[in-house]
């Protein structure tokens, strides 16, 4: 994957201003110095994030744990002097999260990410970095070769010319494409000039600040004043890091603005004003998501028939989670990760959690949005030439934490019965065991506090000598949704089982 993207980037900005070193650390001189010096003539860095970016290895653990490790050192001093990096995520890798980095590493994770595919995406995608890096770092013409009256710039000089060091090591952790702009010798400095790219960030993934020079005009533009609860929010405008919250900035135009607040483990909020004469002044109130949230599936061209039921549950890092889709063969778990384009998630499913057997789950991308008070969330996605989407409203905190599966045996009976409750919570299917085979029946219920009072309905197999007349009971939680006490009113009997979480 390096190898393409130095390919693809020397495609686009020359060969001769692109190039991959593989011995750029020179043997007998003191690596950290070397690499302090790279960097610093740097104005981008791009780092290659993959699936083993940990460097785990068995004996000797993880590299990046390593002070000397050459990648650590790069990513370290590169976030020390605050140059601009684009993390490139390989293959829908996910963003690590701070607690995995070591200290001095965690400022990673707040810098805007790119994905990059190895598949038929990759080119959708390098444009998109190019553009990127174009946004930091923009190209210049080529400068007119200074006559007797020009005086002549020293090496190194800021010019819009600009090359790329691609560092690549056997064993890969984080492959940065450091940017610079120089000037030969003989040719004019000219200065760096930056501009926006309209890409949004992810919750905890801050693009690079490109916060532009003030200028006469700007200084007597009115003042834009944003706070937000809690503070400590980055505000953003366009894609572009413009401060942390509370905030006032002078340089926005009047008329018309439009900025997205993020702070982590909140849903992003985007907040529309029109900047007057006077300036502008608000509060944001930013909202955490439900622990979970739940609807029910529906096809866009066919909305009479209902679906599966749904369940998102939304990690602490609120761009990872879980999709659960119940089906009459049992639930589809699966883990989620996605990038934020201003308030709104866009996911890829990656690992299956668990799957019914027979059944296979083909991986998809989705949507999610939400409501600026968390209360409504709107799934959608589009697969096999159809539309899926799904209004999902939070779980409340009971259900929300409730396991999806028990089981236990039935006291009077000594009878093996398991019970599975949909996403929602509200409905599911009973199995009840029996020498003559496994009877399958569905039930629905409605909730009374920590109790589900329930009545059991279609039947969904069965042994062919059984009799099932339909039967109601009580499902009531406890151990934090681990525990649920099953009691049943059947023919003056009064069957009672506690039913455990695997």
């Amino acid at each position: 994957m390096a190898g393409r993207l130095y390919d693809r980037l020397q495609a686009e900005f020359g060969k001769q201003n692109v190039f991959m070193d593989f011995d750029s650390i020179r043997p007998g001189l003191d690596f950290r110095t070397q690499i302090r010096e790279t960097i610093d003539q740097a104005d981008l860095v791009v780092a290659l994030i993959g699936p083993q970016w940990l460097g785990e290895e068995a004996k000797a653990g993880r590299r990046i744990d390593d002070p000397a490790d050459f990648v650590r050192l790069e990513i370290s001093h590169a976030l020390k002097r605050d140059i601009p990096i684009i993390p490139v995520l390989i293959n829908n890798t996910s963003m690590p999260s701070p607690d995995t980095l070591p200290e001095e590493l965690r400022g990673l994770v707040y810098r805007h990410a790119l994905p990059l595919d190895s598949g038929l995406d990759f080119h959708q995608h390098a444009d998109r970095l190019i553009a990127g890096i174009r946004g930091v770092v923009k190209t210049a013409p080529e400068p007119e070769k200074p006559g007797k009256d020009v005086p002549k710039a020293k090496p190194r000089s800021r010019s819009g010319l600009f090359a790329a060091l691609l560092f690549l090591f056997a064993l890969v952790l984080i492959i940065p494409i450091v940017i610079w702009k120089f000037s030969r010798p003989g040719e004019p400095q000219t200065e760096s000039v930056t501009e926006t790219v309209p890409v949004q960030p992810a919750p905890g993934i801050v693009p690079t600040s490109a916060t532009p020079v003030p200028t006469a005009e700007s200084s007597r533009a009115p003042t834009v004043e944003v706070a937000s609860d809690p503070t400590g929010a980055r505000v953003l405008r366009d894609g572009m890091l413009l401060g942390t919250t509370p905030m006032q900035r002078d340089d926005f135009p009047k008329g018309d603005a439009h900025i997205v607040l993020i702070a982590d483990g909140f849903l992003p909020r985007a907040l529309g004003f029109r900047v007057e004469s006077d300036g502008y002044k608000g509060t944001v109130k930013l909202t955490r998501p439900a622990p979970a949230y739940s609807g029910t599936v529906r096809v866009r061209e066919t909305p009479d028939r209902p679906g599966p039921a749904m369940a998102i549950t939304l990690n602490p890092d609120v761009n990872s989670g879980t999709l659960t889709e119940s089906t009459k063969h049992g639930d589809f778990v699966v883990k989620f990760s996605g990038v934020w384009e201003g308030t709104e998630l866009h996911a890829v499913t990656g690992e299956i959690v668990t799957q019914p057997n027979g059944v296979q789950w083909s991986p998809e991308s989705f949507r999610l949005r939400f409501s600026d008070d968390g209360q409504r969330a709107s799934y959608l996605c589009a697969s096999g030439g159809k539309t899926y989407e799904a209004d999902l409203v939070p779980l409340p905190p009971l259900q929300a934490q409730m396991r999806s599966t028990f089981s236990g045996t039935v006291n009077r009976t000594n009878t093996p019965i398991k019970v599975y409750l949909a996403p929602d919570r509200e409905s599911g299917i009973l199995t009840e065991t029996s020498k003559s085979g496994d009877t399958v029946v569905t039930f629905t219920g409605i909730w009374n506090g920590d109790t589900l009072h329930a009545v059991t309905g279609a039947v969904i197999s069965k042994p062919e000598r059984v009799q099932w007349q339909p039967e109601s009971f009580t499902l009531r939680v406890g151990d934090e949704g681990r525990h649920i006490s099953y009691v049943c009113d059947n023919a003056g009997q009064t069957l009672t089982a506690e039913l455990i979480a695997p």
